[in-house]
């Protein structure tokens, strides 16, 4: 399927792009050298499985009308993006990525992280560039930047990500000082991690009319921190159906379901293939990100 068939596309806040409702992120992928062989996220979910297996979680996405990925400058230190931009090459891909690539940032560095992440990405826009972490750094400064590279065409929407609620009322603010909307703030968001349902920063997107992207622990995480059985979670807990989907390899978007009320797998076969989910696909969309 693509993406009218598996979804209608929803505008991205007050911005004027289009996103499925589901997106692919690409943490983990490319080939990192050095000291960045040892990235965070790398060490805690393990690395992706090669080129070709990311080529194939691309089209399995694709495939299925998902046609978003989500990378950043700091992932791998840029070599996630290296493999974004290799594997999005002649296809109708939506990137979004994040700066900056280091620790040490101004926003008078702004100009030089985007250039470097067009380079990496082997592009002229991006349809979202998003600050990653809020610092020291002026937000009023850093979205007159962002504001700037949207006016000579180089970023067709403003995000932002990990900002409080108030930090997202200032960058909004400011992007409206300049007739531009904030479109989004990319957070962690799960079963396992709610804070956004109580520190305000779900409420303020509402009230901003922008869009939380949500950044969901993966359930293997959740067992292990909450240091609980998996039936504590799942149907002790109340839940009916789970899903697992493949996150690093050309099983993205095919996932195992489980139904722990067996009543709803009534004709479930036959509502997949109703669905467009053919047989010589044999797979159930979820949200696996």
């Amino acid at each position: 399927m693509r993406g009218d068939e598996m979804d209608h596309p929803t505008t991205l806040g007050r911005s004027s792009l289009k996103v499925p409702r589901l997106g692919v992120g690409a943490m983990t992928w490319g080939e990192p050298r050095g000291l960045a062989r040892f990235h965070p996220a790398t060490m805690a979910y393990g690395g992706a499985h090669g080129y070709q297996e990311e080529s194939r979680a691309v089209e399995a996405s694709l495939e299925a009308g998902v046609d978003l990925v989500d990378t950043a400058a700091f992932y791998s230190r840029g070599a996630s993006e290296i493999r974004v931009g290799e594997l999005a090459q002649g296809k109708d891909v939506l990137i979004a990525s994040k700066f900056p690539s280091g620790i040490r940032f101004q926003a008078d560095d702004f100009p030089g992280e985007l250039e470097a992440s067009l380079h990496r990405l082997g592009r002229s826009n991006l349809d979202l560039y998003q600050h990653h972490f809020p610092g020291r750094v002026s937000i009023p400064d850093l979205m007159n930047h962002l504001a700037d590279a949207v006016g000579v065409g180089k970023v067709t929407a403003v995000g932002v990500s990990n900002y409080s609620a108030g930090q997202m009322r200032e960058a909004h603010a400011a992007l409206a000082d300049r007739g531009l909307p904030l479109a989004s703030n990319q957070v962690e968001y799960s079963l396992l991690h709610r804070q956004p349902e109580t520190n305000g920063v779900l409420d303020a997107c509402r009230e901003l009319d922008l869009k939380m992207h949500m950044d969901g622990a993966r359930f293997a995480n959740a067992v292990a921190t909450l240091g609980v059985a998996p039936k504590a979670i799942t149907w002790q807990a109340g839940v009916d159906v789970l899903c697992f989907g493949g996150t690093k390899n050309g099983t993205h978007v095919g996932d195992a379901v489980v139904f722990f009320n067996t009543e709803l797998a009534h004709e479930f076969a036959y509502r997949c293939k109703q669905a467009g989910q053919l047989a010589s696909k044999m797979r159930f969309l979820a949200a696996p990100w």
